[in-house]
């Protein structure tokens, strides 16, 4: 039988790409790809062997391991403490740049996408929504009002674990995340994108 992977994909990102990424990356594997969406937080965590998350899945992962304990090995890519930039763990956006990224997904979502796509040096370009619009809009909420705390998530976890960010991101400070998290690995020329990351490691 083969091993079960979780991967939880970060906001934004169609579904069709986190597949074509982690089949490349992480082959041989009975994969299940996930969206981050709220119902992404009812995921049951005993069910993976391992278990793989970027960005917006990163903070959905850690907020779900904080009611439910998992010793499967986590791999974590721009892992997310919280995304505001006021909270100080990391995050380089605004509160104020979130609210108005909320408000122009409902005015002109394909433009706004693109838009944030270019800003984040991620590799795609939007002709239609990766997934619903409510869930892109309730994303956006949780990255501005949700925050972790690492007391209540270590405990939680086992002992294998990786936590990747690029030198590059644009989104986060890996400097900042790794006085919280002084294991993480800071991956030179990497940025936000995945694709970035998972190249270089």
């Amino acid at each position: 039988m083969k091993p079960k992977h979780l991967w939880i994909g970060g906001w934004a990102i169609p579904k069709k790409e986190m597949e074509k990424l982690a089949t490349q990356y992480d082959s041989d594997c009975d994969l299940t790809i996930v969206v981050p969406t709220q119902q992404a937080l009812n995921l049951s965590l005993h069910e993976y062997d391992q278990i793989h998350a970027y960005s917006l899945g990163t903070l959905i992962l850690f907020k779900i391991i904080e009611i439910q304990a998992t010793k499967a090995p986590l791999n974590l890519y721009a892992p997310i403490l919280s995304f505001c930039r006021e909270d100080q763990n990391g995050g380089t956006v605004s509160k104020t740049q979130l609210k108005l990224l909320q408000r122009q997904l409902k005015s002109k979502p394909i433009e706004t996408l693109n838009e944030f796509y270019k800003s984040a040096q991620l590799p795609y370009r939007a002709k239609h929504l990766p997934y619903n619009l409510e869930d892109l809009i309730w994303g956006i909420e949780y990255l501005r009002t949700q925050s972790v705390n690492l007391e209540t998530i270590q405990p939680q976890i086992g002992t294998q674990f990786n936590f990747i960010i690029g030198d590059q991101d644009r989104l986060l400070d890996g400097q900042k995340i790794k006085e919280k998290i002084p294991q993480i690995q800071i991956i030179v020329r990497a940025t936000h994108a995945l694709e970035s990351l998972l190249k270089n490691i």
